[in-house]
């Protein structure tokens, strides 16, 4: 399972996601990437309006706040 978080400088809507995102791991194990979005032109293309942005096996799941009841459903069913 992949499970991407997309951040971007002095977002505080990604430091929330960031803290959701611990708090489901620490019920639930699973690795996590977080990919600052920050300089990279197509990154930036695709996320900056909707940041923080989390995928799940490359579809996006969540888009400015993390539902951590969904978040532990998808990490669930793909353990």
């Amino acid at each position: 399972m992949d499970v991407t978080l997309y951040t971007g400088r002095g977002c505080h809507l990604c430091d929330e996601a960031r803290q959701a995102m611990s708090r489901v791991q620490a019920r639930v194990p699973f690795e996590w990437d977080e990919v600052q979005i920050d300089g990279n032109p197509d990154l930036e293309a695709l996320w900056r309006q909707e940041l923080p942005v989390v995928c799940v096996d490359g579809r996006k799941l969540f888009k400015y706040r993390v539902d951590e009841q969904k978040l532990e459903q998808a990490v669930r069913s793909r353990t």
